[in-house]
């Protein structure tokens, strides 16, 4: 397996532990044709939605650029990811990305009293964005470092998306 699929598959083992914890039901798409790699399924039920749902395209990085005193991480994103995830749809997308450690033996720490992985994952929603400059084929998107994705954060998206809000 090269590098760029183990990051693959270990953002997707990240998001399968933290959904799996919270009782969140995973899907998967046999074709990632439109930049969605997992689906979450809630059991919330909301003013406007019962059984939330939520698309997520994730990428992961070892050298995420920190700007803003770290307080902003800036992601190059391809034209096709930027345009399906910034379009409105009737499931949300966001984009989830995932930093790493640079080795890949650092990753992962496995003991027989803890399995514990290296580092967190951050998460921002495109929704409404603007269209990219004409041949431009990549944007550089901002996500904010306190839109951490961890369980608490998993919860109030899917409270929000429950009542018919955006992510």
């Amino acid at each position: 397996m090269d590098l760029n699929q183990q990051k693959e598959q270990f953002s997707i083992a990240y998001v399968h532990a933290l959904a799996s914890k919270h009782g969140y039901n995973i899907g998967s798409r046999k074709v990632d044709d439109q930049s969605v790699d997992l689906e979450l399924i809630g059991y919330e039920q909301g003013q406007a939605i019962v059984s939330p749902q939520l698309h997520l395209q994730l990428k992961c990085t070892e050298s995420p650029t920190f700007i803003n005193q770290q307080k902003v991480i800036s992601y190059q994103l391809e034209e096709k990811n930027y345009n399906d995830l910034r379009k409105k749809k009737q499931v949300p997308h966001i984009l989830v990305l995932l930093h790493v450690p640079t080795t890949v033996d650092d990753w992962l720490d496995e003991t027989p009293y803890h399995l514990l992985m290296r580092y967190c994952a951050y998460w921002v929603s495109l929704a409404g964005e603007p269209d990219l400059a004409t041949g431009q084929k990549s944007k550089n998107v901002h996500i904010p470092t306190t839109n951490m994705f961890h369980g608490n954060a998993l919860k109030d998206i899917m409270r929000r998306i429950a009542d018919g809000e955006l992510p």
